[in-house]
């Protein structure tokens, strides 16, 4: 069969990183035998990868309808909806796929965790969606669920608890109990302490050994200045994505291991066994959250890359830093939390040189107040909306600038909901007062900053990276500082280098601070300043010796 030859070779080029050409294949099959299942399910997986989510939901959903029953199907559809932000429609998926297997693992799981929008529309769902999470966390404790879970762990995570307000730690802690009690039934761990050695094994677990933010901030430095008369390093890479940053780390350690699937990553540690275990986050990658799950060396510990609490068992410590974190935040984490210097990265700025923004119509026009809003779509919580809309009213010289990842459209439209109610309501314009623009490469990105008035930092979740960034090209940052580590990252950094006037405290605050820039009469001086302060916050070898006593104790 033509079509089953096409599709085969398609399978075979996704298998060789060969993603456009595989496609094509695809298409190729389709074009023979259109209502082929194996090559529609394949293309939606494909296209959903690629950011071609619409399409890929086309595939899947003609997938259903031509072939069939498939509980993965289903579980892929949901998948994909939930990351759109269709949150009803995709658990609607999976109480179709639980009526035909009322017992099917990731079916139960997913009935808890897609509970958590990655959008909320209004502030009613964002806290209706946690109250019924902690209802169907609390079924998959009991024991119609027991032995159903193994194998669903880590393939759906509570990432986005995270973005929720309040102490996430009970709720997490409550899922991190049932996955340690069912992985330990069923995966062996090692017996007995790891061998005597000269020096201590570092085994470092992470999906982000790429050009990516954690990379960035919590280990390219790590690696570059760790004490190795002291540590071995061994690296495991759960990604199969490589860049320039991943031979990098190759050089950077004594042994690197790519370890695509649990079991890959269970027999290099069998075979390692180490003495410590870092995972440098732990809520973003299936592989690591897995393995989070099991005892697999004597010390096991957690960096911030997740700014959240496990709620693992099994995870010991948990790296921070001491200006992200108030005098009550051990109640935050079920790990002792332990408190680096400053904000507990290792930051590396990757050199970069700033390229001109194409076109004219960008930040930087002198008679008016350009303001960068520079996170992804689900930091953004309902609750703040009122802020954008007031500053604009308080400012009517401005317009705000929000770069969004083409990918995610669906996420924005939802969001652009919420801003033009808000907006509305205080008798603003959004299309007037607004510009959508797509996410920048990292040169223009950085002449983007460098040409803007000034920052806002979410008051839901605050972004580190982006604030590091931000501050290298000296542009000034209002954040609102909140309770939880995930709210002070920004606070943090700018209280490190010792600028702590557009530190907000409130909602008033936060909106007076943005006023005050945009009148600020000497503005090249506070650029100036913070140009110069904020490269004393990276290769800080003060935090790398630190991580090192606390792994040592």
């Amino acid at each position: 069969m033509e079509a089953d030859g096409s599709y085969r070779r398609g399978v075979e080029l996704h298998r060789q990183g060969r993603p456009v050409e595989a496609v094509r294949a695809f298409f190729r099959a389709l074009a023979l035998a259109p209502d082929f299942v194996p090559a529609l399910t394949d293309l939606a997986a494909l296209m959903h990868q690629m950011g071609q989510t619409t399409l890929a939901l086309a595939c899947l959903r003609r997938a259903l309808r031509r072939g069939p029953f498939r509980a993965d199907d289903l579980v892929s559809l949901a998948s994909m909806l939930h990351w759109s932000g269709r949150t009803a429609e995709a658990l609607a998926a999976i109480e179709r796929l639980l009526a035909v297997e009322p017992t099917h693992g990731r079916g139960l799981l997913d009935h808890a965790m897609l509970s958590l929008p990655v959008m909320a529309s209004d502030i009613a769902e964002a806290e209706r969606a946690v109250a019924q999470f902690d209802s169907r966390l609390a079924r998959l404790c009991g024991p119609a669920a027991a032995g159903c879970l193994t194998t669903a762990w880590g393939q759906s995570l509570p990432f986005y608890a995270a973005y929720r307000q309040g102490n996430q730690r009970p709720r997490l802690q409550a899922y991190g109990r049932l996955v340690s009690s069912s992985m330990a039934a069923c995966f062996p761990t090692p017996a007995g302490p790891p061998p005597p050695r000269s020096r201590r094994r570092l085994a470092i677990v992470s999906n982000h050994l790429r050009r990516h933010s954690i990379w960035d901030v919590l280990l390219h430095g790590l690696l570059i200045h760790i004490d190795r008369s002291r540590f071995e390093v061994v690296l495991l890479n759960t990604m199969a994505l490589a860049d320039g940053e991943t031979e990098r780390a190759r050089g950077l350690c004594e042994r690197f291991h790519s370890c695509l699937t649990f079991e890959s990553a269970m027999e290099a540690l069998a075979g390692e066994r180490p003495d410590i275990i870092y995972y440098p986050e732990i809520g973003m990658d299936a592989v690591t959250a897995r393995l989070a799950g099991l005892r697999l060396a004597p010390l096991q510990t957690a960096g911030w890359g997740h700014p959240l609490t496990s709620g693992l068992p099994e995870i010991d410590l948990f790296f921070s830093g001491e200006q992200m974190e108030g005098p009550d935040a051990q109640d935050h984490y079920s790990e002792r939390l332990v408190r680096l210097p400053g904000t507990g990265a290792f930051t590396v700025m990757p050199p970069v040189a700033a390229l001109p923004l194409d076109g004219p119509d960008w930040p930087g026009d002198p008679r008016r107040i350009d303001i960068a809003l520079c996170q992804n779509p689900y930091k953004f919580d309902p609750a703040h909306d009122h802020l954008y809309a007031e500053l604009a009213a308080a400012l009517p010289d401005s317009r705000f600038w929000m770069l969004f990842e083409p990918s995610r459209l669906d996420l924005y439209r939802i969001l652009h909901r919420r801003l033009q109610t808000a907006f509305q309501d205080r008798g603003q314009d959004l299309e007037r007062r607004m510009a959508w623009r797509p996410w920048l490469p990292r040169p223009q990105f950085m002449t983007f900053l460098q040409r803007s008035s000034f920052a806002l930092d979410c008051p839901g979740f605050s972004g580190y990276t982006t604030a590091w960034q931000a501050l290298h090209c000296g542009l000034p940052l209002v954040t609102w500082e909140g309770p939880q580590m995930r709210q002070k990252m920004a606070a943090g950094l700018l209280r490190e280098i010792g600028e702590t006037d557009t530190i907000a405290q409130s909602a008033t605050d936060y909106l007076a601070i943005a006023v005050r820039l945009a009148g600020e009469a000497d503005k090249d001086r506070r650029r100036q300043r913070l140009r110069a302060a904020i490269g004393a916050t990276d290769n800080r070898l003060e935090v790398v010796r630190a991580f090192e006593q606390a792994i040592s104790l």
